[in-house]
């Protein structure tokens, strides 16, 4: 039995395995149920530094994936130079966009179809690349298996990629449902949908959901900081002082 660290290295086990058990990688795009096909899906609801190394991970097994990405994160700015950059580097990797869709910033009278319509259009004006799909962030249960295309693209969750196939998803950072392995459509190489939050997973070492969420948050401390000291004279005068401090 494959033991899944949620880590780096757990995590080119899991997708080896996966292809060493005869699973070939599918999109959303021009899906067509077989035997054997994974539609891995990454969604960056956090951290830009992880989705970039996890395209290079994936790159590096030979494997595409699509990454869902905020365009109104809290956590991300995707107009900024490192947003702008982390989406550019999706293609160089051989990887597929896909729009992260919050639909609790819309209201329920609000037509979903437009504001994905919308949303779509500034990550391919951010990205300069086709979004290939849509998914739900933090789906509610009626928008699980709701049938229909959003702004001319597949969902994440039509019944077709969400109840007729294998869905599998390590959502709060565990596979909290069972690991993929151990279900029967593994075993028969039924299609699967497999989600995993870049956060989880992209670090040497194993740390728990907690411990990785500090971690960001201590990432964007400094990063703030940084930011403060590059743009205001003051803040950087400050920062000098600090340092001198500590000298």
């Amino acid at each position: 039995m494959i033991d899944i660290s949620m880590n780096i290295s757990g995590y080119r086990a899991m997708i080896s395995h996966f292809l060493q058990s005869g699973y070939k990688c599918a999109g959303f795009q021009n899906y067509a149920p077989a035997s054997g096909l994974l539609i891995l899906r990454h969604d960056v609801d956090f951290s830009l530094e992880c989705a970039v190394r996890q395209a290079e991970v994936n790159n590096e097994l030979g494997v595409s994936a699509t990454f869902f990405f905020l365009v109104s994160s809290g956590q991300y700015n995707l107009a900024s130079k490192a947003g702008r950059s982390a989406l550019q580097f999706m293609a160089s990797q051989n990887q597929r966009i896909g729009l992260h869709l919050d639909v609790s910033l819309y209201p329920k009278t609000f037509s979903l179809d437009h504001a994905a319509r919308s949303e779509c259009g500034i990550l391919k004006e951010l990205s300069g690349c086709q979004v290939d799909a849509v998914s739900f962030h933090r789906p509610v249960p009626e928008l699980q298996g709701v049938e229909g295309e959003l702004a001319g693209l597949p969902h994440a969750y039509e019944p077709r990629f969400f109840n007729n196939i294998e869905y599998c998803s390590d959502s709060q950072g565990r596979f909290y449902h069972g690991s993929p392995f151990d279900r029967d459509a593994f075993r028969k190489k039924r299609p699967m949908q497999l989600l995993t939050h870049p956060i989880w997973w992209m670090r040497e070492d194993e740390f728990e959901p907690l411990d990785a969420l500090f971690e960001v948050e201590q990432e964007r401390r400094d990063a703030i900081r940084n930011n403060l000291g590059a743009n205001c004279k003051p803040f950087a005068a400050y920062l000098e002082e600090i340092v001198e401090k500590d000298a």
